[in-house]
């Protein structure tokens, strides 16, 4: 049952305008669809597929807009803080920049890395590392992007 609500959720456009094709278009658009009513058509269960795939419709763009929107917070609020970083916070990043690579090692108690991942310019993909080697740390989409057209903030 939850396997047919996902592929509804994922087809729920779809769905949607079928059930509103068979429910309201012209007797003569259904008939040329080889659709036709009868007397024991299916109005009822198209009318419950209809509202159901409907509801369905507007939580996934609810919450398309709800994702673009907090993506869209998240990067100016990154950004912000790209503008106002420490000396110490400037040494960090460069290393990304200046070696070209998306990954550095740290170790797992460095306070400056780890106020960067909590500001959302780094982040910790993985807890397996050793105290000696150190853990990998990447550096954001939005941080490598917006560094690499602004070297100058690391200076």
């Amino acid at each position: 049952m939850a396997e047919l609500l996902k592929f509804a959720c994922n087809y729920a456009g779809i769905i949607f305008s079928a059930a509103a094709i068979y429910l309201f278009a012209p007797q003569s658009l259904l008939e040329a669809l080889h659709i036709s009513y009868s007397s024991h058509d299916y109005r009822d269960i198209a009318g419950f597929v209809f509202l159901i795939s409907g509801c369905a419709l507007l939580e996934k763009v609810w919450n398309t807009i709800k994702t673009s929107r907090s993506k869209a917070e998240s990067r100016k609020k990154v950004i912000k803080r790209l503008h106002a970083l420490t000396p110490e916070e400037k040494n960090v990043l460069a290393r990304y920049i200046f070696f070209n690579t998306r990954t550095q090692k740290f170790d797992d108690r460095d306070g400056v890395v780890n106020g960067l991942i909590a500001a959302g310019i780094l982040i910790r993909l993985s807890w397996y590392g050793s105290i000696v080697s150190g853990f990998d740390v990447n550096i954001t989409d939005v941080a490598w992007e917006y560094l690499k057209n602004n070297p100058n903030l690391l200076e």
